[in-house]
């Protein structure tokens, strides 16, 4: 019986092992951006979230006993009303994030445990810490706030409406929960069936400099069937970066795919979508094999979005068609 079990195992892993590293290492993209964007000036981002605070609180700047985070590009320490709290300026979600888990880390070795309620507070016996990640005009901003629960509580539900408004994560948001696959007038829009995973290391591209970014799988299996568009296994990457960037991402991933795939017609249902919900700008796709990639740039909420699909041309031809 233990033999069968390991077999058992060991199958699974090889099946396992197959389906995440199927992908052909011909079909690689080798694609290394990294462009030079025009990103917010840090002071200005600190200056927007400092100014809607002034008008809610007696303000004042001062050294504070934080747990500090690391490489931030501008920083404001100080109270509001009696308040400590710092904020920190971040170019992108990943480096915000970065300090965001360190700082969590240090937390928990603390012995602190998340409230109750609110789950971005962390508390030890009276006193408690507020961490978070914030878009703010393009950038992100963590924040850190110390004080007792019940008052950390109160400032934050006073500030949280400071940073609503456009950002890189509704730009993925709703790139994600909008496409013009309709079952009937009646249901409306229907999400993309997608899973996050890591794909384009897999493939050799190598993008930076962007704001915020998801990649993943789309698979109407993912939705037992229900998805009204059969799409099997295409990998989907989503850029998001300040508005004017995007066209140079689009322009340089369009010629380094140039050099070693075939360049091949965009359908007429995918360069003309209606009910986009931003601006398509253009869109491009190549074929090696019996592999597709589409590359699409478009301008939404004020925001560049690059997108790249990976996969069989069919599939790749029906998903891009309904993208919105």
């Amino acid at each position: 019986m233990k033999r069968i079990i390991l077999a058992i195992f060991i199958l699974l892993a090889v099946l396992g092992y197959v389906y995440i590293s199927h992908i052909n290492p011909n079909h690689g993209l080798n694609l290394n951006v990294h462009p030079k964007c025009n990103y917010q000036n840090p002071s200005e981002v600190l200056n927007t979230v400092l100014t809607g605070i002034n008008h809610l609180y007696r303000l004042e700047e001062a050294p504070i006993e934080l747990i500090q985070p690391s490489d931030y590009q501008e920083k404001f320490t100080g109270k509001a009303n009696d308040t400590a709290f710092g904020l920190y300026v971040y170019q992108s979600w990943d480096s915000c994030r970065k300090a965001y888990d360190k700082i969590i880390s240090s937390l928990r070795n603390f012995n602190c445990t998340l409230h109750e309620e609110k789950k971005c507070i962390w508390t030890k016996n009276n006193e408690a810490y507020y961490i978070n990640c914030m878009a703010i005009k393009g950038s992100y901003v963590l924040i850190v706030v110390k004080g007792s629960p019940e008052e950390i509580i109160d400032f934050v539900d006073s500030i949280t409406p400071l940073y609503y408004g456009p950002s890189p994560q509704k730009v993925v948001f709703y790139t994600l929960t909008k496409s013009r696959a309709y079952e009937s007038p009646i249901f409306g829009e229907y999400a993309i069936p997608f899973r996050e995973g890591n794909w384009t290391e897999k493939v050799e591209v190598n993008i930076g400099g962007y704001l915020y970014k998801v990649e993943g799988v789309v698979d109407s299996r993912y939705w037992n069937g229900k998805f009204p568009i059969n799409v099997r296994d295409v990998r989907m990457a989503i850029y998001v970066y300040p508005e004017g960037c995007g066209k140079e991402v689009f322009l340089r991933v369009q010629n380094a795919l140039t050099d070693s795939w075939e360049k091949i017609s965009v359908p007429t249902n995918v360069t003309e979508k209606k009910n986009f919900i931003g601006t398509l700008i253009v869109g491009t796709m190549f074929k090696k094999g019996n592999i597709v990639v589409y590359v699409e740039y478009s301008r939404m909420m004020g925001f560049d979005r690059v997108i790249i699909l990976y996969g069989n041309e069919k599939d790749v031809k029906k998903l891009a068609s309904i993208l919105m």
